[in-house]
């Protein structure tokens, strides 16, 4: 993903696809950082695909209880959701100190 990073307001954020290269919070100049997606990120949206299955199991197969199912189903996508965001705070985290790094590297 990329990212981008303002030294002066210290922050870093995700890049839309046509944004300028300028801080969206102060309008300064950014550096664009390149920043995997880590495990938690996967894991996440894995997690949220099999609470989307599990709330659809009652409507195809029969169960005793299909409204276990269906509140599965709705925790493990709020569950996933959480995840992703928690994956997304540790990227920008990245994506700081990648830029930090940068900036100090030795030329």
């Amino acid at each position: 993903m990329k990212y981008k990073y303002c030294p002066r307001c210290d922050k870093a954020y995700i890049k839309s696809r046509l944004e300028k290269d300028s801080c969206i919070y102060c309008g300064g100049p950014c550096e664009t950082v390149d920043v995997k997606r880590n495990g938690m990120y996967y894991l996440g949206y894995a997690i949220m695909l099999a609470g989307a299955a599990s709330a659809f199991v009652p409507r195809f197969v029969v169960v005793s209880a299909p409204e276990l199912f269906i509140a599965a189903g709705i925790g493990l996508v709020v569950g996933g959701s959480v995840i992703i965001i928690m994956a997304n705070g540790a990227m920008t985290n990245m994506a700081k100190e990648k830029a930090m790094e940068d900036d100090t590297a030795p030329e």
